[in-house]
Parts: structure tokens; C-alpha cells; sequence
């Protein structure tokens, strides 16, 4: 392997663990808000984890939980 395919692959693989250790909440102020979605205290991961409540146009969901 080259001194550059190690770099690439390096890189690589530390934007795959970015990636899956996202925490949620970061990853849903990285998202467009959405008129009428209201939501809780997000906890977790991007993968896994969970909402404590979701309002959607007057719906109310509780305990939201998610798992890829």
C-alpha cells in the first residue's frame, strides 16, 4: 500500500465513524426545520436512539425510539 492509499483509506474510515456515532441531536439541527414538527429532548445516536415527544400538525407522540 502507498503512503497515499493508507491516507485515503485513514480518512476514509474516520468519516465511516463520524458517521455512525452522530449524535442525533447534532445531526437534526444539521436538518431544514419542518413547519408544524415540533420535537422533545432528542437523546442517542443517528442509529439508535429516541424522542421524547414529536408533535406533528396537533399529533402528539411520547417516547419515540429508533434503531438502524
Amino acid at each position: 500500500m502507498t503512503v497515499r492509499s493508507t491516507i485515503v483509506a485513514g480518512v476514509v474510515a474516520w468519516l465511516v465513524f463520524l458517521v455512525a456515532t452522530l449524535p442525533a441531536d447534532r445531526a437534526l439541527a444539521l436538518a431544514p426545520s419542518m413547519p408544524g414538527v415540533a420535537l422533545g429532548p432528542v437523546q442517542g445516536t443517528l442509529w439508535r436512539g429516541q424522542v421524547n415527544r414529536v408533535v406533528v400538525e396537533g399529533v402528539r407522540l411520547e417516547s419515540v425510539h429508533w434503531k438502524f
